[in-house]
């Protein structure tokens, strides 16, 4: 059977090839359960965000950015609520999104949401500290401390994440 350009680009080890005469094969989520899922959980993550924000502030857990005012840097006490709305909705989406990518290929849901959190978290903690202190000269003592108590919080999304895609029966289907 004669090979096709697209299969020649992705290789016939790769998902989504076709041959000549073949079926393409792709593989989907049940539009219910992932609608179900996405109704569940992006209000659930916005939640835990807010939960979060709220104990570092009043269990005094914020870091303290004083060093910073040397610099010229000082935190807005008092956000507008549409950036915070924002950024958290923002990140629960990018946290779905990366769940579902990596959903079902571990064999356990559990796996599956702690690897989404702790993914996530090396882009939003280290990886984010560390190119503050290299781009910015600025020292990196308030963010890292921050970044640890992020590793909580993005540990407890990935198991939302996973709770919720089994409460939903969130599972892929081949077509």
């Amino acid at each position: 059977m004669m090979a096709t350009p697209t299969e020649n680009l992705r290789g016939p080890g790769l998902r989504g090839w076709t041959r000549t005469g073949g079926k393409e094969r792709s593989l989907r989520y049940d539009r219910a359960a992932l609608t179900r899922f996405l109704i569940l959980v992006i209000p659930l993550l916005l939640v835990l965000f807010a939960v979060h924000a709220f104990v570092m502030v009043g269990m005094g857990w914020a870091p303290d950015t004083g060093g910073l005012a040397r610099y010229g840097l000082s935190p807005d006490p008092n956000p507008p609520i549409a950036l915070l709305l924002g950024g958290w909705l923002l990140e629960s989406l990018g946290l779905t999104a990366l769940f579902l990518l990596i959903q079902g290929r571990s064999g356990s849901a559990l796996l599956d949401g702690l690897a989404t959190g702790w993914i996530a978290w090396i882009f939003r903690g280290p990886v984010l500290v560390l190119t503050i202190e290299r781009w910015s000269r600025l020292p990196r003592d308030p963010w890292w401390p921050l970044a640890e108590r992020w590793l909580i919080v993005y540990t407890l999304s990935g198991l939302i994440l996973a709770f919720v895609a089994r409460r939903a029966n969130l599972r892929r289907t081949s077509n």
